[in-house]
């Protein structure tokens, strides 16, 4: 608690204006602070001062005279003295607000670019493994021909739109097998000789 406010409210506390509610924490607070107790403790003499203090006897006719001495005392000021006694205005008072204006369009601009894209939907990404994939159709495939065969020919159909009229044989393409691994290799060559064979 700032210690002005307990002041005060020592000086309302001797003048009998303090409220019950406001006198528990005054206590609570003097009982810690010792500069509060040190302000309690002088303000007897800082009263008994004040009422010793005698206040001038001054007429009407000092506050008038008063009055044309200052009037005097403006009139005599010259215009640059005006000057350098009026305070100056700000740097640049004209840009000032246009550079307000700025800034309140820049943080307009920045609140649109964050409402907007958070607007935006992220669209997920499944990932799967193509060996888990080709697994899978492998061993529903495996013991159907009629599947195993209508399955070739649809990838065969995807592999001749994909490579449209630049290669319709893949096969003699030697980037095509570059790119196999072993055991797609050795499925290749089982595949082969069982059309051989059959």
């Amino acid at each position: 608690m700032k210690c002005k406010r307990i002041e005060k409210w020592l000086s309302d506390k001797r003048d009998g204006e303090l409220p019950e509610k406001k006198r528990h924490i005054l206590e609570a607070h003097l009982a810690k602070c010792l500069s509060c107790q040190s302000y309690r403790d002088r303000l007897p003499i800082i009263e008994k001062e004040a009422k010793d203090l005698v206040s001038p006897n001054v007429g009407a006719s000092y506050w008038q005279n008063s009055i044309s001495r200052l009037r005097t005392k403006l009139a005599s000021i010259s215009r640059e003295d005006y000057q350098l006694i009026r305070v100056k205005p700000s740097l640049f008072p004209e840009t000032r607000w246009a550079w307000a204006g700025a800034l309140m369009l820049l943080f307009i601009a920045l609140g649109l670019f964050l409402i907007l894209r958070s607007g935006r939907t992220i669209q997920e990404i499944y990932t799967f493994a193509f060996e888990d994939v080709m697994e899978s159709i492998d061993q529903e495939i495996r013991n159907n021909p009629d599947l195993e065969e209508q399955f070739n020919s649809v990838i065969l159909a995807s592999i001749k739109e994909n490579l449209g009229e630049t290669n319709p044989f893949f096969y003699e393409n030697p980037f095509f097998w570059e790119g196999l691994s072993e055991e797609e290799l050795k499925l290749i060559e089982t595949e082969i000789k069982r059309e051989v064979k059959s």
